[in-house]
């Protein structure tokens, strides 16, 4: 079972190195010291949390992938979600399209948001994976 502690978002406007600065205690708290993360923001993400002493490690996976092997872990009732209206919310609003040779595809709605939701895939997929090793994780 996945069970989730404590989901942040922060929306605009925002400090970004004050909220890294934030996250970074926070996952200091629960003992967390390794970050998986997309490419968004690229480089700056990296270096803002390995100067809080976080190191980040690029996701190998799309946030279309995490979200397809996602969907098993609730299915079977094997992450315990936080009640959260937007993680709700944006969970629901998901669209699954297949595209040109057959591959799924799973996105928000134009004009949508999928960050709350996508962090908690990301957790959840790379904690299923690998439960042996990393008992704490976390996803950004």
């Amino acid at each position: 079972m996945i069970v989730l502690d404590v989901v942040r978002e922060r929306r605009p406007p925002f400090n970004p190195e004050g909220v890294v600065k934030e996250y970074c205690e926070l996952l200091k708290a629960y003992r967390v010291s390794e970050v998986y993360c997309d490419r968004y923001a690229g480089e700056w993400v990296r270096a803002a949390f390995t100067k809080n002493g976080i190191e980040v490690v690029w996701s190998e996976k799309s946030a279309s992938e995490l979200y397809l092997e996602f969907l098993p872990l609730l299915s079977s009732k094997k992450v315990e979600l936080l009640d959260n209206k937007h993680l709700i919310t944006q969970l629901a609003s998901l669209e699954r399209r297949t595209r040109s040779g057959g591959k799924d595809l799973v996105t928000h709605p134009p004009g949508g948001h999928d960050d709350i939701v996508n962090a908690v895939a990301g957790v959840s997929v790379y904690a299923s994976n690998n439960s042996q090793r990393m008992p704490d994780v976390a996803f950004i």
